[in-house]
């Protein structure tokens, strides 16, 4: 899952990600792409709850809700 850039800075990877209008739980923020030379992200890269769930967590009898 891709999302635009603002809110994250470097260092937070692992962090959860929620959603705005109903802070629901998103997923996990992994990392971004960064405009080179500039230092700046374009871009953050979330692994969603749900396929995380599915193909981890399930693993090991744990769940997200």
């Amino acid at each position: 899952m891709l999302t635009p850039a603002g809110v994250l800075t470097s260092g937070d990877s692992g962090a959860a990600v929620f959603t705005r209008r109903d802070q629901a739980f998103l997923g996990t923020y992994v990392g971004a792409s960064i405009f080179e030379g500039s230092g700046r992200a374009y871009v953050h890269y979330i692994q969603d709850a749900a396929s995380l769930e599915q193909n981890v967590l399930k693993k090991w009898n744990v769940s997200i809700t």
